[in-house]
């Protein structure tokens, strides 16, 4: 029992395992239902249920319930012993556990396996919180706290796994070939699938819960023939409910079975090789010549070995390819086939015929005809009735040469009144500078007087 990694692992990851006060309540029993506080009580357990139920499920997907390494399983007998913590153990495990099986969110494996008289794709399952005393108001005989000896399914986590494998298959998958895998193919693909930012390994028993639930769901179809399990998937879209085997079907997958036999051969003769040379190595450390010579013969007929299966694994490669190709080539055959009928029933809707077309062209061109007779009647008529444009013109003239005349005499008159305005006043500004020049000289006398005045002053003074 991985009790110790468990403790570590519910420390790490869910906060309240160190809450003291909060976990002695979780580990409580189920409180009794009763008319008074019908509330605190319902909410008291539905708490419980809550947290269990995540509980159980993180550490479930750490593989640490269940020895076998599985994923989507786990043991309910001494269930409860897993979550032990300083001596005590949850009492409502038991319960808990009851209410997940009324929800369908857990279900005992055998029964999950042989569903008496009931459909699990039919099933809803319900992923909100759980709302606890679902078996008390129905009056469930299954109310029980005990665990029972029983291995239980966790159909929250498997419903999860089949969306997210069917979601990666049809992203990488194109061509109908692609539908059809082996379980051994499967195996390899989806062995290990990220869930939630988390890579789960799932073991073999998990892959086929898986392939039951992808089944149930009408998925896939599950088909052995020749002690080889064959799966073919829905067709993506396709909204027919059956998915039927046809011999080519079962023809490709025994041509992929054969690939991957002959890979499997190739890896081990690899091995078997390497194996071979360090042999030869530790002969020729130890001097052993002739054990050495025949190591080395040994190791190239594996050599031959290797190189003859690879080329029967290129041979059916390209078989496998081809039929591929042929698949690519019809459907576009069939794209072109529909492209060639929408486009024969869309000209027949729309009633185009080259016969239509010459009829709309030449009622264009004789319409373009009619036109272009109007038009000339037209001018014809015109120049009948308006008389012509010469008289017309001659008088425009003579009335053009008057008015020039007319507006030279003015120009001429203002010019000769201009030029004598302009001799006036320059016969002015000379008389202005005369006057100017005079008083200018009547001031130099004035200061040439008063200069020797103040010399003569001088003298006396000395």
């Amino acid at each position: 029992m991985n009790n110790k990694k468990i403790q570590e692992f519910l420390k790490k990851n869910i906060p309240e395992w160190s809450d003291e006060e909060r976990i002695q309540t979780l580990f409580t029993a189920f409180r009794e239902i009763k008319d008074e506080n019908y509330d605190t009580f319902i909410e008291s357990n539905n708490d419980k249920v809550f947290f269990w139920k995540n509980v159980i499920f993180l550490v479930q997907q750490e593989k640490l319930l269940n020895q076998n390494d599985n994923v989507l399983t786990f043991p309910g007998k001494n269930l409860d012993q897993f979550f032990c913590r300083n001596g005590l153990t949850p009492s409502c495990i038991g319960s808990v556990i009851n209410e997940l099986e009324n929800k369908r969110e857990v279900m005992e494996v055998n029964s999950y396996r042989n569903p008496p008289g009931w459909k699990l794709n039919l099933l809803k399952f319900v992923f909100s919180p759980v709302t606890w005393g679902f078996s008390k108001l129905i009056g469930s005989s299954n109310d029980t706290s005990e665990l029972k000896d029983v291995t239980y399914i966790n159909i929250s986590i498997l419903k999860q796994l089949c969306e997210k494998i069917l979601k990666l298959h049809y992203s990488l998958n194109f061509y109908k070939i692609d539908n059809l895998i082996t379980k051994s193919e499967f195996i390899n693909k989806y062995r290990n699938t990220n869930l939630k930012e988390k890579e789960l390994n799932l073991s073999e028993s998990d892959i086929d819960l898986i392939l039951i639930e992808l089944q149930r769901t009408n998925s896939i179809n599950l088909l052995i023939h020749d002690n080889i399990t064959m799966i073919k998937f829905k067709e993506k879209n396709d909204k027919n409910k059956s998915i039927l085997f046809t011999s080519s079907d079962i023809n490709v997958l025994k041509l992929k079975n054969s690939i991957e036999i002959i890979l499997k051969q190739v890896e081990q003769d690899e091995s078997k090789k390497d194996g071979i040379q360090d042999k030869v190595k530790e002969c020729i450390k130890n001097k052993q010549k002739v054990k050495a010579l025949y190591l080395l013969k040994e190791k190239k007929i594996v050599q031959q070995f290797i190189e003859k299966k690879m080329s029967s694994y290129n041979t059916l490669q390209n078989i496998l390819l081809k039929i591929q190709s042929c698949e690519n080539d019809n459907d576009i055959l069939n794209a072109m086939k529909l492209g060639s009928d929408t486009l024969k029933q869309y000209i027949e809707e729309k009633d185009l015929s080259v016969d239509r077309i010459d009829d709309v062209f030449s009622y264009i061109e004789n319409t373009l005809m009619d036109f272009d007779e109007i038009e000339s009647a037209i001018k014809q008529n015109q120049s009948l009735t308006h008389p012509s444009d010469e008289e017309f013109e001659d008088e425009f003239n003579k009335l053009l040469k008057e008015e020039t005349q007319e507006s030279n005499k003015p120009i001429e008159d203002n010019k000769n009144t201009i030029e004598e305005s302009i001799s006036s006043e320059t016969t002015k500004i000379n008389g202005s500078n005369m006057s100017l020049d005079s008083a200018l000289n009547e001031e130099e006398k004035d200061e040439k007087e008063d200069i020797e005045l103040e010399e003569k002053m001088i003298k006396l003074a000395i």
